[in-house]
Order: structure tokens, then C-alpha cells, then sequence
């Protein structure tokens, strides 16, 4: 969370208004000025919000834009208007100051809103576009630190995966509230990190009103006819398919929210093999001392060869030969050799106890699978290794 403060003050004399009221619409948070004027907010959660001032004699103001990040203080004053009458409030846009002075370490704090904005899926994509860090073989590296360097974090908790040093989690773009990403000097809270420090505050629901959102995307490789490539020259736009969604509102109205986003993604690659063996398509055969077709099981699309005929001395030569013929046939499948798929989801429910307490659980959820191509195997695509990885937090 973060922390709003500043000072309110009589526009005609400049002296400090004391008991103004100050409030963060949308949320129960807010506070009342002291004997100087000031005032001060605590845990906030980072959003954008309007900040009202309200005070017996005054005329309302109305601080819209106010950007509240983690970790740090958000200064906005106001100056109020004496009113001797009714009269309307006084909207005024604010404006980020070019020097935060609590901070004492390099960081970025990118909202929500920026997230939708920027070109990316992942957000690994977002901390590769920060200063001094590069992306290599899949491991961030920042500052050319090496890429188990980094600390992790969700919603303040560590979700460092202790096996490679990544994250342990999968989190969606649609689910971060605001993501904050400090790349040297930082201070002693946070430890076991020695590049940077991802911390990543999800969204919680709306308390008031029920919203959702769903997206598709999909598309397809495609290079004109290369036998380096085969299949690649037929387009099939269902190829790569992307399908996220998002719904979130109040359970109980005020008090307990919830927030589901869930994605699905599917790649199914650009590399393709034909399917003229299956793992087991060979037996030994004691009688002949050699690997034969087995009848039972057959070459691809369960085509039995007539192999009796065939001597044991040229068996393999007549199996190519039989092979090539199919293939001018084009009478065997072919196989995607890389592709990949993943399937996500995030719930998340929240319940204001009392306007400084909140309570909140978050499951999370991911399951990944995926072939890589091996050239060995391009005759026999059902051979390769599968890679499997499900990850959950609580």
C-alpha cells in the first residue's frame, strides 16, 4: 500500500485549515487535519483516485488523478475558497511532482493502466522494456547481474521459485494492479535478492459494481511453399489462439469482493514432422535376428506392410522403398514438433474488516505443456519428451 499526506490551507490568507476533511472517493479511507493543517492517510492501495476536501464555510475541492503507488508518499495540498453561499466544487486536475523524495533506490512503478497500453502478453515483456535489463535465453538479467538474482513478490509475499530462482507463480497482465520493479540500492526489508526486486500487487474486485472482460486473438505462421518448412505455406488462422477473460464485483456490497481472471493460450508451432513410425512401429524378431515392423502396430495411419516377401538382407532397403512411395502419396499425418500450451487462473477474494483492515485470499494457478522439435524424431513425432509444469499459491 502507500500513503497520502499533504497540507490544507485558506486560499485568501494561506493559513492551515484545521479539521478539514479529506477523502479518497471510492474507498472508506480518509482523514481529518491538525492544528497545522496537515493531514495524513494510510494503506491506501495503489491506484489512481480523486481525493475530495470538504470543510464548513469553504467551497469543495475536488483532486482528480491522484496516483498512488507501493512503497511510497503521494503529497497533494489543497487551498480552499472561502463560500458564503452554496457553491459548486472546484474540480482540479493534479499534477506528479518530478522528484519523489522518499525514494531512496532506482525504480519503476507501472499501473494497470499502463499495462494495457503497452504491446505486451506477458509481464516479463513489461520489466524488459526497464532500464538496465536484458532479456537472454529466457532469464532477465538486470544491471548484468546473473538471472537468479531477482526477488519475487506477490501482493508482499516472496514467490521466488527456490529450485531455478524465478517466479514460482504465473500472473497474468489483466490481474496486476500495479507493478513495481526496483533495480539497485534497496532498502533492508527486502532480502535474498542481489540484482532487483518484482513486486506485484494484484487487483482486488470492485465493492460497488459488477464488470468483466473478454478478448481473442489469433493467428497463424506463414511462409510460401519450403521444403525446409512443409506445411507452413497452409494457413490456418486457429494455429496460435490466445483467449483471455476477467470478471469481478461485490459479494457482499461495501464490505467482501471478488475478482476471477482466467487465460488460455495455445501455440502449436511452425515445425512439423511426418508420422511414418510409431514408438513402438519396430519388434525384434529372435527368427531373423533383426527389428521388423510389427504387424500389430503397423507404420503411420496403421498401414501393415507386406514384409513376408521381403529378405532379411535388403528388409531395410525394401521398407524405404515402400516408404518413399507413400510419402509421393502424401498418405501419412503430419505433426506439429513445437507447440505449446497453457492454461491460467486467478481468484481472488477480499474483505474490508474495517476501513484500516482488510483480508484477502488469493489462489493462483497454472499448467503448462509443450513438445520441443528434435530433428531426430521427425519421422517419429510421437517419441519425443513431453515437458510438463503446474504451478499454485495460496
Amino acid at each position: 500500500t502507500g500513503k497520502l499526506s499533504g497540507k490544507v490551507t485558506s486560499k485568501e490568507t494561506g493559513e492551515p485549515l484545521i479539521g478539514a476533511n479529506v477523502m479518497v472517493d471510492g474507498t472508506p479511507l480518509g482523514a481529518a487535519t491538525d492544528l497545522d493543517g496537515n493531514y495524513f492517510i494510510l494503506q491506501v492501495p495503489p491506484e489512481t483516485y480523486s481525493v475530495r476536501f470538504t470543510m464548513i464555510g469553504y467551497q469543495t475541492l475536488v483532486m482528480n488523478d491522484v496516483r498512488v503507488s507501493m512503497d511510497l508518499t503521494t503529497t497533494i495540498d489543497g487551498a480552499l475558497n472561502e463560500s458564503v453561499v452554496g457553491l459548486e466544487e472546484v474540480v482540479v486536475q493534479a499534477e506528479r511532482s518530478m522528484i519523489q523524495t522518499d525514494v531512496t533506490y532506482s525504480q519503476a512503478n507501472i499501473s494497470s493502466e499502463e499495462v494495457e497500453m503497452l504491446p505486451v502478453e506477458e509481464f516479463e515483456d513489461v520489466l524488459s522494456l526497464q532500464a538496465g535489463v536484458v532479456v537472454t535465453g529466457g532469464e532477465i538479467h538486470v544491471r548484468g547481474g546473473r538471472g537468479g538474482e531477482i526477488s519475487y513478490m506477490v501482493d508482499g509475499i516472496t514467490v521466488t521459485d527456490p529450485y531455478n530462482s524465478g517466479i514460482a507463480v504465473e500472473i497474468e497482465n489483466n490481474a496486476i494492479q500495479e507493478l513495481q520493479f526496483i533495480s539497485g540500492t534497496f532498502n533492508a526489508e527486502y532480502g535474498q535478492a542481489m540484482s532487483g526486486i518484482v513486486n506485484i500487487v494484484t487487483k482486488d474486485g470492485d465493492y460497488s459494481d459488477y464488470s468483466g472482460n473478454i478478448s481473442s486473438s489469433m493467428g497463424d505462421y506463414y511462409i510460401s511453399k519450403d521444403l525446409l518448412f512443409p506445411q507452413v505455406d497452409n494457413a490456418n488462422w486457429n494455429n496460435i489462439s490466445d483467449l483471455k477473460a476477467n470478471i469481478e464485483g461485490p459479494i457482499l456490497p461495501g464490505r467482501i469482493s471478488f475478482f476471477v481472471s482466467g487465460r488460455q493460450k495455445r501455440n502449436d508451432g511452425y515445425l512439423y514432422g511426418e508420422r511414418i513410425f510409431y514408438p513402438n512401429s519396430y519388434l525384434w524378431s529372435d527368427t531373423q535376428n533383426m527389428f521388423r515392423i510389427d504387424s500389430s502396430v503397423g507404420l503411420g495411419n496403421n498401414y501393415i506392410p507386406i514384409d513376408s516377401l521381403w529378405l532379411p538382407a535388403y528388409y531395410q532397403d525394401s521398407l524405404r522403398s515402400l516408404i518413399d512411395t507413400l510419402r509421393d502419396q502424401n498418405a501419412f499425418d503430419w505433426v506439429s514438433m513445437n507447440w505449446s500450451k497453457q492454461t491460467t487462473y486467478q481468484a481472488k477474494v477480499s474483505w474490508r474488516v474495517t476501513p484500516r483492515i482488510k483480508l484477502a485470499y488469493n489462489r493462483m494457478y497454472s499448467d503448462t505443456k509443450s513438445q520441443g522439435y528434435s530433428h531426430a524424431y521427425r519421422w517419429n513425432p510421437d517419441g519425443r519428451p513431453y515437458s510438463f509444469n503446474t504451478r499454485a499459491g495460496d
